[in-house]
């Protein structure tokens, strides 16, 4: 049974680094990805039994790559933004530039992290402007995260530039994982 995680094949991944990653960060919260947990589960296993308990190594000492390192770092960061924004009404983050062009995304990180610093139902697509100032402006106050993004640019641009938003969202994960709130 083919279980691909995004856009990486678990049935054939011989990364255990990669597969580790998966399975901290897929919460399995349905049965999808409960199934998903149990696939990379299974593939560790097969990996480890295989290479006689170490990861397996190829010619050269390196391990074998399927997906660059720079693909897994951004699929891992998605997965980690995925986890922290479902439930939020109109927050479906699927990259790094359109889901981000609303400000929603930001609002819904922050409220994650600090519900008692933003009201989220106060911020809709209508309040672009109002939803990346303020984002920008707790994650600096809050956390100390300088604002490297232009509101003014944000605003204007349907489809900002991943590069940018990618290079933020990398601060933004260095200075909020684990300070998850108490649940």
């Amino acid at each position: 049974m083919a279980c691909v995680i995004n856009g990486i094949d678990v049935n054939t991944c011989n990364r255990q680094d990669i597969l580790t990653q998966m399975l901290h960060t897929l919460q399995a919260t349905d049965a999808e990805s409960r199934m998903q947990k149990s696939c990379v589960r299974a593939r560790m296993v097969q990996l480890t039994r295989k290479s006689g308990g170490k990861p397996q190594q190829k010619e050269g000492g390196k391990q074998k790559n399927f997906a660059s390192e720079s693909d897994f770092i951004k699929q891992s960061l998605l997965i980690w933004v995925q986890n922290k924004t479902c439930g939020y009404h109109l927050v479906n983050v699927r990259d790094f530039s359109k889901s981000w062009a609303s400000g929603l995304a930001f609002c819904a990180l922050l409220h994650h992290y600090a519900p008692h610093r933003i009201d989220f139902d106060k911020h809709s697509l209508e309040t672009r402007r109002m939803n990346f100032e303020t984002a920008f402006k707790i994650l600096d106050e809050e956390f100390e995260i300088y604002p490297l993004l232009d509101v003014n640019d944000m605003v204007a641009m349907d489809a900002p530039d991943w590069k940018s938003v990618f290079a933020y969202v990398q601060i933004m994960y260095k200075a909020l994982k684990g300070k998850d709130p108490e649940v």
